[in-house]
């Protein structure tokens, strides 16, 4: 009798994007019991390009997540993220994706547990399944969807609230840099004059 992921997202006036690895996304096998259709894709993965347009990445529930493990994009994405302060978080068996992008090194988790050997070749500190969602330097994860649903949803909201991440956008190339000089031309001394 709660609001599944997307609709808590959307009652936040968040836009979501799903991107995938394939045209169409199976929820995982207990979601499917569940009455949890399929979607369809927004974009695949390999359109992804730029992390800093995106408050949030996410992976969602989902079945093992095999064709996210074997995607560089999606890797390349989740470390993007982790480097531009942008929060990412996985749910159940997606924190696995995780450690896959080699992000959760040192960072402490929870996840499904039959992948602790991955979380733990990771470097991760994993506390088990049996825990509350988890807040580590902007990585969020959380295992019983159900259980913790609105839990984790406003774990995220918080996070993407206050979450102060580098967009890529406004940094300047060393080519775009000009300065003024004076005096002009130079004699002993001069004053360069910058705005970052």
């Amino acid at each position: 009798n709660e609001n599944c992921i997307l609709e808590n997202f959307e009652q936040y006036g968040w836009n979501v994007t799903l991107a995938s690895c394939t045209p169409e996304v199976s929820p995982c096998s207990w979601a499917s019991m569940h009455g949890c259709d399929v979607l369809t894709a927004d974009m695949l993965t390999n359109e992804l390009e730029n992390v800093d347009e995106w408050d949030l990445v996410m992976i969602a529930p989902g079945s093992g997540h095999e064709h996210l493990l074997q995607c560089p994009f999606a890797l390349n994405i989740i470390s993007q993220a982790i480097a531009c302060n942008v929060p990412v978080c996985a749910w159940c068996k997606g924190v696995r994706v995780l450690a896959a992008a080699d992000v959760i090194d040192g960072i402490s988790i929870t996840g499904h547990a039959d992948f602790e050997d991955e979380y733990l070749a990771a470097g991760a500190d994993y506390l088990g399944d049996a825990v509350a969602p988890v807040i580590d330097n902007g990585i969020i994860t959380c295992v019983h969807s159900k259980q913790y649903r609105q839990e984790m949803c406003e774990l995220i909201r918080e996070a993407v609230e206050s979450a102060t991440h580098v967009d890529t956008r406004d940094v300047i190339n060393r080519e775009d840099l000009c300065f003024k000089l004076f005096p002009n031309p130079i004699s002993t001394t001069t004053t360069v004059e910058f705005m970052l």
